[in-house]
């Protein structure tokens, strides 16, 4: 059977691959031999292949490619070789980060994709979801995803712990309380900035003239409505396109709940800043500063006091994740206000 999945990984990784093979098997319905990981038993290269043709022949034919981005990976000229490869043949890359990785030293083309983290157990849903949907393979059980899942996330706590034993487990959270002020409830926070955030995502991925990236607005919008439902919104999403969508959604909100109304700027302002500075032109970077703002200047200003520190801290910090957003405004945000 021909290869779907390449997980470009460094070979003194062997372990932390061989959970996320573990990982994706118990998750997505893939079938073992269309998976290659070539320090893993069960999914190494032939013996006696030619190394470098067949690597290349892997990559040509799999439908994604994963990159496994540890201290060891983003050194290693095989794993470099890999991924270049990829991303010189405009095929799926699906970059996977370690914790002792900092994503601002990701080399090359690297530095520009949204990358999803072993530690947050909302990136391995994500990855997990949009991995099946790009392969055009059913999910297995919820159960089963969320044992995977967990599985995914203590192998990587125990190969930060060997690895890195000072900085597996911070006796102090890495984030400064943020010099901002948000008057929201907890709840309504982590209910808009994660759907914002989403909204932001299906944004680029339902407007991209790239396929792969196409690809992936199917399941976005899934989750969406599935998040919109479990909140009561009125409107079927799938009878919506993107743009009508989010005047929908903030239509919706702005009448119901100011605290989420402004939750969901956030998080649409949130994922824009992380694309500021990823191009060369520096007037493109500006534009995008602006559409980034843009989102948050609409919010009530009872919710979020003072827009302008809190766009100011989103630019600082570029946070790469939903967990980040919610660690950089959790100082802020406090019960019992509008909602």
């Amino acid at each position: 059977m021909a290869i779907k999945l390449f997980i470009s990984h460094s070979s003194a990784d062997e372990v932390l691959a061989s959970a996320l093979v573990d990982c994706i098997l118990a998750s997505v319905s893939i079938e073992e031999d269309e998976v290659r990981c070539t320090s893993v038993a069960g999914y190494r290269l032939p013996v006696g292949s030619d190394f470098t043709a067949a690597l290349k022949d892997d990559i040509g034919i799999s439908s994604v490619v994963i990159g496994l981005l540890t201290q060891k990976s983003v050194t290693s000229g095989w794993v470099l070789f890999e991924l270049g490869a990829t991303w010189g043949s405009g095929k799926h890359l699906m970059p996977l980060l370690s914790g002792e990785v900092d994503i601002k030293a990701l080399p090359g083309p690297l530095a520009s994709r949204h990358v999803a983290r072993l530690s947050d157990v909302n990136d391995l849903a994500q990855f997990l979801s949009e991995l099946a949907a790009i392969l055009e393979r059913p999910m297995k059980s919820p159960t089963r995803v969320t044992r995977a899942i967990n599985s995914m996330t203590k192998a990587h706590a125990l190969y930060l712990r060997e690895h890195l034993p000072v900085v597996a487990q911070p006796s102090t959270p890495s984030w400064p309380k943020p010099p901002i002020s948000v008057n929201i409830s907890r709840e309504a926070v982590r209910f808009g900035i994660t759907l914002g955030w989403q909204l932001a995502r299906y944004e680029f991925a339902y407007d991209s003239s790239f396929p792969e990236a196409k690809a992936i607005a199917p399941s976005l919008a899934g989750e969406i409505d599935r998040a919109l439902k479990r909140d009561g919104f009125p409107d079927e999403v799938s009878t919506l396109n993107y743009h009508d969508l989010v005047q929908s959604i903030l239509s919706y909100y702005s009448t119901t709940s100011i605290g989420k109304h402004a939750a969901i700027l956030l998080g649409i302002a949130s994922l824009r800043t992380t694309l500021v500075g990823a191009s060369s032109n520096e007037q493109t970077n500006e534009e995008m500063k602006r559409l980034a703002y843009s989102a948050l200047a609409d919010a009530d200003p009872s919710a979020l006091p003072n827009k302008e520190v809190l766009f100011q801290e989103l630019l600082r910090h570029k946070p790469q994740s939903i967990t980040e957003v919610l660690n950089l405004v959790d100082g802020g945000a406090s019960l019992g206000k509008p909602t």
